[in-house]
C-alpha cells in the first residue's frame, strides 16, 4: 500500500513538474557572430509582461494566454527584432540573432561652421511623433507627488501684524514650511484620451 501510494505521488509530481515545464517561451540572444548577449530586454507587444536575459543571453518568458503574439528583443546597439509566435500552451524554443544598428552614430568631427550631429537627431524623433505618440495603447504607472510652500525669509509684519515665528513654523532665520503634501496614486491611460487617477495615500500638513 505504501509503495502503490508513493508511486501515485511520484507520477502526480512528476506530471505536475512536466506540465509547469512546458509553459513558456525561451531561448537565447545572440549577436552576429553568435556570441551571447547578457541582459537584452524581451517582451510581449502590448503587454506589461517582459523579462531580461541572463548572462548567458538565456530568457524565459511565460505569455498569460494562447495565441498569436508579437515577441520584441532589444538590446543597446542592435536593431530591434520582433517574432511572431504562435504559442498554444506549450514550452517554445525561439533564439534572437541581433544585427547592429546601422543608424548609430560614428566618429564625431566638432566644427565651427558644422551643424550640431544632435540637431538632426532631434529632427528624426519630432518627424515620427506621431508613430511613438501612438505605439502604446494603454498604460498604468505609479505615482509619487510632494509639494510645499515654505517660507524663505517672513516680513516682520504682515497686514500691520506682527508676523513672528508664527506658532514655530518659522525659525530663528524667518524661513519654514507652511504646507506639505504627499501622495500615492495609480495612473491610467488608454488611447486616445481616457485618463484616471486614483489615489492611494494622501498626506497633508499645514
Amino acid at each position: 500500500m505504501h509503495i502503490q501510494n508513493s508511486g501515485f505521488f511520484g507520477c502526480t509530481f512528476w506530471f505536475f513538474l512536466a506540465h509547469a515545464g512546458f509553459t513558456q517561451i525561451t531561448g537565447k540572444v545572440l549577436d552576429e557572430k553568435g556570441n551571447p548577449l547578457a541582459f537584452a530586454t524581451i517582451y510581449i507587444e502590448g503587454t506589461t509582461k517582459g523579462v531580461v536575459a541572463n548572462e548567458q543571453g538565456v530568457y524565459e518568458i511565460e505569455p498569460a494566454q494562447t495565441g498569436t503574439l508579437t515577441l520584441v528583443c532589444q538590446y543597446l546597439g542592435y536593431s530591434k527584432m520582433q517574432s511572431r509566435i504562435h504559442y498554444k500552451g506549450v514550452k517554445i524554443v525561439h533564439n534572437f540573432e541581433m544585427t547592429p544598428d546601422l543608424n548609430l552614430i560614428g566618429e564625431v568631427i566638432i566644427a565651427a561652421d558644422r551643424e550640431d550631429p544632435a540637431y538632426s537627431i532631434i529632427r528624426n524623433a519630432i518627424r515620427k511623433r506621431n508613430y511613438y505618440k501612438n505605439l502604446v495603447k494603454s498604460y498604468e504607472t505609479d505615482l509619487y507627488i510632494k509639494g510645499n510652500i515654505k517660507v524663505l525669509k517672513a516680513p516682520d509684519q504682515l497686514l500691520g501684524s506682527k508676523v513672528g515665528n508664527m506658532d514655530g513654523v518659522l525659525d530663528s532665520t524667518g524661513q519654514g514650511i507652511l504646507y506639505l503634501s504627499e501622495s500615492r496614486s495609480k495612473f491610467y491611460f488608454m488611447a486616445p484620451d481616457k485618463k484616471k487617477r486614483s489615489d492611494v495615500c494622501l498626506c497633508q500638513l499645514g
